[in-house]
């Protein structure tokens, strides 16, 4: 009987240990200036909001795209963007286009 009784605790540590290992996937900066995004995680689970620090420029207008989507997250405040991570690995570009002075 303790035997049985050790053999399901086991098993169901096990199963639990194996349900909370998602899977995370990779993010990867692509930036052409490295310098634009400052923090960002290098992985993140699906569902996981992810938030990078990005370069504040001034006479300039900063994007960030995931995936090549310009809609896919949005910007929280100067220098903060988020987004909600996919089930997929994604590259992040940031930059910065001039805005002439304005």
């Amino acid at each position: 009987m303790k035997k049985i009784i050790a053999l399901v605790l086991i098993m169901v540590l096990a199963a639990t240990f194996f349900c909370g290992c998602e899977k995370s996937y990779k993010i990867t900066n692509i930036s052409t200036d490295e310098n634009m995004i400052y923090k960002c995680p290098k992985r993140a689970k699906a569902g996981e909001v992810v938030v990078i620090d990005v370069a504040d420029v001034c006479d300039a207008t900063v994007y960030v795209r995931i995936n090549e989507d310009p809609n896919y997250g949005h910007f929280l405040n100067n220098g903060e963007y988020e987004f909600i991570m996919p089930a997929e690995d994604v590259e992040i570009k940031a930059g910065a286009v001039s805005n002439n002075g304005a």
